[in-house]
């Protein structure tokens, strides 16, 4: 068989394997905008049910406490009757709409949708920067955005688009169906060529030899091109590179302090109410065991006594000693990692290259950080 022939079915072969930069990158930045929409939403919700969660939890820890020391406050059957009733109704609005399990659910919807978010946008900027982009990877990426999505739960409504203007998702109702691409019926790169295309190609190729002869000294030698397009595809890989890594750093110089204030709060929290946990302990033993404030002691001992309880509640629900560990783990996390993407960066604007491995398993810490911390970054 003829070395053009054979040359020309390699090349058409490469061809269907490739994906039209162009579309590729319009689907990806419709599927950002979704993925955006969507997981704001699911913030939104998650904030509410944890508020919600907390505000019953805090009301029936308090009532409780009240109605334990009912007959030292000296209250009233009426109204420790009332307290009874509140607390029952908060329990069972609690059961049946489970404010924890919805919150924790929406949690890590979040961090998923955050996850798939970030391979998405890698994936725009390689078909905006370097043009070439497979199918399969464009392939892979629609079955993971439509996982992410159909993860969501029924209960998260994303406001409507137009009619039109979101070609990739057909509607809310549909939401747990595959996220289907413009003309992912159709392949769009192995359209057969018109007939006067075929025309001008024949007449192409039935020009006399001298013309050849010419057309051929006009163009670059074989060996130039190769470099040319060697240059081209690192100067492209760099560009992307650059890219991951910028987004990379801007979201972790913004994140790292942010974790680190939220980390100090817990922490001032904790000792704050350590220390009002152990004064009241001290009131209520020098009213026990004083005899100057012995006649004082009843009402103040049962005061002293229902605060620490309320407050020994509400840190047991809140459960800060465990979230502050966590948050300490990801800011250290964090700034590991931010230091690395920093000389990563550094080598690549002096030198022009990054070790692939480098980038590869900083990319991978990136999304564990992402999806094992998710409630605690910011948005």
């Amino acid at each position: 068989m003829d070395r053009a022939v054979v040359a020309a079915i390699a090349a058409d072969a490469a061809n269907e394997q490739k994906m039209d930069s162009k579309h590729c990158a319009l689907q990806c930045r419709e599927w950002i905008a979704y993925l955006d929409r969507t997981y704001m939403q699911c913030l939104w919700s998650a904030k509410f049910q944890d508020q919600l969660s907390l505000l019953s939890s805090g009301v029936i820890i308090v009532l409780n406490v009240i109605i334990i020391g009912a007959n030292e406050l000296k209250l009233q059957e009426m109204l420790v009757s009332l307290f009874v009733i509140i607390m029952s109704v908060l329990k069972a609005f609690q059961l049946k709409f489970e404010f924890e399990v919805c919150s924790s659910e929406l949690h890590s919807c979040k961090a998923g949708l955050r996850a798939v978010k970030i391979n998405v946008k890698e994936l725009c900027n390689e078909a905006e920067c370097t043009g070439d982009v497979k199918r399969s990877d464009f392939n892979l990426m629609k079955d993971r955005v439509s996982k992410a999505i159909a993860a969501v739960p029924n209960y998260i409504s994303v406001e409507p688009r137009p009619e039109g203007a979101w070609p990739s998702f057909m509607s809310k109702k549909a939401k747990a169906e595959p996220v289907v691409a413009p003309g992912a019926g159709k392949d769009t790169e192995a359209d057969v060529p018109s007939k006067r295309e075929m025309q001008d190609e024949g007449a192409h190729l039935m020009m006399p030899p001298q013309v050849a002869e010419v057309a051929e000294d006009a163009q670059k030698s074989a060996a130039d091109v190769v470099l040319e397009v060697k240059a081209q595809a690192l100067a492209a890989k760099c560009e992307v590179e650059k890219v991951i890594l910028a987004d990379m750093l801007e979201f972790l110089k913004v994140a790292t302090p942010q974790v680190r204030g939220t980390e100090r709060f817990m922490g001032w929290i904790i000792g704050m109410t350590t220390t009002v946990e152990l004064t009241l302990n001290a009131v209520i033993m020098a009213f026990e065991n004083l005899p100057a404030l012995a006649a004082f002691g009843g009402s103040v001992i049962a005061i002293c006594a229902s605060v620490n309880a309320v407050q020994k509640g509400l840190m047991l629900k809140l459960d800060l000693d465990v979230k502050r560990k966590t948050v300490q783990s990801a800011h250290t996390q964090m700034k590991e990692l931010l230091l690395t993407a920093k000389q990563a960066m550094l080598k690549l604007e002096t030198t022009g290259e990054v070790d692939s491995a480098v980038l590869d398993q900083m990319k991978k810490q990136f999304s564990k950080i992402i999806q094992s911390f998710s409630a605690y970054l910011p948005n």
